[in-house]
């Protein structure tokens, strides 16, 4: 669903996920809403609108079924938390082609540690196009220093990681 925000010297334009986890109202294509009143929340590039209770959704404008966006870059996101203990998640996108115009056939995604030896593969898969979320588990490991490799096609990127124990 799009939905418009503005704090008085900005507009912005995005995309929402209009439905409520546990109690709550899901808004469908053909529902109806004038305005909500909530709190907005930002983590991993996504922004999360969260009413307070449901006499937060007003009025009448009908929301529209949207397709799934499909991202036009790779990316790969800081992890969050980081530091870490013991668990973090990793979020990469994938296009639906590579900068040569190529369809991408493999996702890696890998951890390693300070020496540069392989400590777990968290994804080794054909993925379709989109945005993921991937949740490391380092509860096996020690304090320190790691590092997180995404390589698809000809896109490659490494980041830095901290687990804390």
């Amino acid at each position: 669903m799009r939905l418009e925000l503005q704090d008085g010297t900005h507009d912005y334009h995005n995309f929402w996920d209009a439905s409520l986890e546990g109690k709550g109202i899901r808004i469908e294509a053909g529902h109806t809403f004038e305005s909500i009143t909530g709190i907005l929340f930002y983590s991993f590039s996504n922004y999360k609108l969260v009413p307070r209770k449901n006499d937060d959704f007003v009025g009448h404008v009908t929301s529209v079924k949207t397709s799934e966006i499909i991202p036009e870059q790779f990316s790969l996101n800081q992890n969050y938390p980081n530091p870490f203990n013991p668990s973090t998640v990793i979020q990469f996108s994938i296009p639906n082609v590579n900068q040569n115009g190529k369809i991408i056939n493999n996702v890696m995604l890998k951890v390693y540690d300070v020496l540069g030896r392989e400590v777990k593969t968290l994804v080794n898969e054909s993925k379709q196009p989109g945005t993921y979320e991937v949740k490391f588990d380092a509860s096996q490991l020690s304090s320190g220093i790691y590092f997180y490799t995404l390589s698809a096609g000809d896109f490659y990127q490494t980041k830095k990681m901290m687990l804390l124990k």
